[in-house]
């Protein structure tokens, strides 16, 4: 019997070392990414993104969450170096690591300035919050402002912000209220700026 307890001992030790080196192995390919997004080695950068979207992570489910907030935070800033800014914002949507959210908006506001330039982008936002509606999807609560140019920003409400959390649960008025508030937002002095 004890050496039944040997052998299921010495299994499971070696069951989560293989499992902690799989997990690993996903990350070292998220830092050779950043290695060759330093280098400005783009498309490689890109490259190794891919390879690391299907690595294995273990089986904590906190492992495979960072690492898919690292490389799409990794995929967007590829893109903005590279000037495809809509899909850097794809990437960008889907971050949810909260510790980094007011970077995320950031960028986001930022590649929309790059891509139409500062003052039409400016101009695009003035005239276009009085349509700006919620929307609910994916258990998170956005802002959907149409720009006068056909296309759209899709601004996720921060619950950590606490002018942003109280207006999440009742609909147009409340994005009415939302905007004006926005408009005492760093980020729109940033849009303004």
């Amino acid at each position: 019997m004890m050496k039944f307890f040997e052998f299921l001992l010495i299994a499971l030790l070696v069951f989560f070392f293989k499992t902690d080196t799989v997990a690993q192995d996903g990350f070292k390919i998220i830092r050779k990414a950043e290695k060759q997004y330093e280098k400005q080695h783009y498309k490689k950068a890109l490259t190794l993104l891919a390879k690391a979207d299907t690595a294995d992570y273990g089986f904590c489910g906190n492992a495979y969450a960072q690492a898919d907030n690292q490389i799409n935070f990794l995929y967007a800033k590829t893109y903005m170096a590279m000037n495809q800014y809509a899909n850097a914002r794809n990437h960008l949507k889907y971050n949810t690591f909260c510790g980094n959210r007011y970077q995320i908006d950031s960028m986001i506001w930022v590649s929309y300035q790059l891509q139409y330039g500062k003052d039409s982008l400016s101009k695009m936002v003035d005239a276009s919050l009085s349509q700006a509606n919620m929307e609910y999807t994916q258990l998170e609560y956005y802002i959907h402002i149409p720009l006068t140019n056909g296309d759209f920003i899709h601004y996720r409400i921060d619950y950590l912000k606490k002018w942003e959390s109280i207006f999440i649960f009742n609909g147009k008025i409340k994005a009415q209220l939302w905007v004006v508030n926005f408009k005492q937002s760093t980020i729109y002095k940033m849009v303004k700026g």
